[in-house]
């Protein structure tokens, strides 16, 4: 049963991810971006999934998890729109800026660290070029690019 729920979720931020792609090409900045999921909601589902109310449900817990769920995204994305509406958001994105960004973005990514970097021993085909590209552009394609702008 839990494989078919995985595979609900995950088809669904697909279709989701798809969607939102296709309305921000046309829509949005009218860029070519691909919009990924994200996984802040991770936090808040781990709330909700492992809260008293659930826990002793035995018939269709995972629709009703779902159910919370996607209230508290639409709540949030009702706030989020008025924020948009009234202006309000243009005031806080003075306050935002890639000092407070940057930050935020690396204590999330740090925060699953501990989930994926042990499994990254289980397929060393895959994680050590990974591994290897990522310290590639970090450490070498900066300092190429700092030379080429110097002559």
């Amino acid at each position: 049963m839990w494989q078919e729920d995985t595979a609900t979720v995950i088809s669904t931020m697909l279709l989701v991810s798809g969607l939102t792609t296709i309305l921000h090409t046309f829509l949005g900045s009218r860029l070519p971006l691909i919009q990924g999921s994200s996984f802040v909601y991770l936090a808040p589902a781990l709330v909700i999934a492992n809260s008293e109310e659930f826990r002793n449900l035995s018939d269709n817990k995972f629709k009703h998890i779902m159910r919370e769920l996607q209230g508290a995204i639409l709540v949030g994305s009702v706030f989020q729109i008025i924020l948009g509406y009234t202006g309000l958001m243009s005031l806080f994105l003075r306050l935002i800026n890639p000092v407070v960004v940057a930050p935020t973005i690396a204590a999330v990514g740090l925060a699953f660290f501990s989930y994926g970097f042990p499994q990254a021993g289980s397929c060393v085909e895959i994680s050590m070029p990974l591994i290897l590209l990522v310290l590639l552009c970090t450490l070498v394609y900066p300092c190429s690019s700092l030379l080429m702008n110097k002559t």
